[in-house]
């Protein structure tokens, strides 16, 4: 129907490929983060993948609806949703493509969570979850303890 956006249930219907890692020989690493708290403690305020040797980048967030809300082919530009609502968590899905500077492709899907604040009875295992302020450049496949505080919703 023209003018109706096709409703995505992603990742399947919305990722375009199944995902591509980097060649362990190459240097490049790119780490995208699952969650963060635009919460403006200067701490995982905004999402973007985390990286080093890196050509070039494209990125997209996609609601549930299918509207992007964010895109960008800049290597250090960053999201941060409009705060319509403050509380809870929302779900959306990321599709981020990478080219690293040997020219090796990675692309991947993946579920990203805005955390305002958690709901007293929220089933959320933090271990799932990986921030920003996890990654180590110098050693990006040891994730360090997040120092994110999750506060309860009020």
């Amino acid at each position: 129907m023209p003018g109706k956006r096709p409703k995505h249930d992603y990742p399947n219907d919305f990722c375009p490929v199944a995902n591509v890692t980097l060649p362990e020989t190459d240097s490049a690493f790119i780490v995208v983060p699952n969650a963060f708290t635009p919460n403006g403690d200067g701490l995982n305020d905004s999402w973007r993948p985390v990286f080093n040797n890196l050509g070039s980048l494209e990125m997209k967030v996609i609601d549930a609806a299918g509207n992007i809300l964010f895109a960008s082919d800049q290597l250090n530009e960053s999201w941060e949703p409009v705060n319509d609502a403050p509380t809870g968590i929302i779900r959306y899905m990321a599709w981020v493509k990478a080219t690293s500077t040997a020219g090796n492709v990675m692309e991947q899907c993946n579920y990203i969570y805005v955390y305002y604040c958690l709901a007293q009875n929220a089933p959320v295992d933090i271990n799932t979850l990986l921030f920003a302020d996890q990654v180590e450049p110098s050693q990006p496949q040891i994730y360090l303890p997040t120092q994110e505080k999750l506060d309860f919703c009020k």
